[in-house]
């Protein structure tokens, strides 16, 4: 994955993550909750590798 891309696919998760988190957990069932935690959870994992690589590249 080349740094464009990268940047990109971090926006990308960062704006899908504030979506989901501006959801009101009343209008939402428990299995659908569930499962918005996990995507959140999973983004935010993504949002990291993609950010620590991105240093990585930066030192070199």
């Amino acid at each position: 994955m080349d740094v464009i891309e990268a940047r990109r696919n971090l926006k990308r998760y960062q704006t899908n993550v504030s979506a989901l988190q501006q959801v009101h957990p009343q209008d939402l069932s428990i299995d659908e909750l569930n499962t918005i935690t996990v995507i959140i959870k999973k983004q935010n994992r993504l949002i990291n590798n993609i950010e620590e690589s991105l240093q990585e590249c930066k030192r070199r």
